[in-house]
């Protein structure tokens, strides 16, 4: 998929949403297609979709898969130096 940007769009105005999720802040942007959010303390977790409840499940998700990674990571790091 290519995304391209209209640099010729005119301004918008700003609409911003931010939710706690657990220990996690979600930011969430309107844009003028859709929303698009991220995890401020994770930034590489992201989504984008054409609603609010879409761009919110995509979101959750990729920290639900991000968390999971890291734990398994930190476990098999932990198991490897007892030998």
């Amino acid at each position: 998929m290519i995304y391209t940007v209209d640099m010729s769009a005119e301004p918008r105005e700003h609409h911003a949403h931010t939710e706690q999720y657990g220990e996690h802040t979600i930011i969430y942007d309107q844009g003028a297609t859709g929303w698009s959010a991220y995890i401020e303390d994770a930034p590489v977790c992201f989504a984008a979709g054409e609603t609010f409840e879409e761009c919110e499940r995509l979101v959750k998700a990729g920290l639900v898969i991000h968390l999971t990674g890291l734990l398994s990571w930190v476990s098999n790091a932990s198991h490897e130096r007892r030998g």
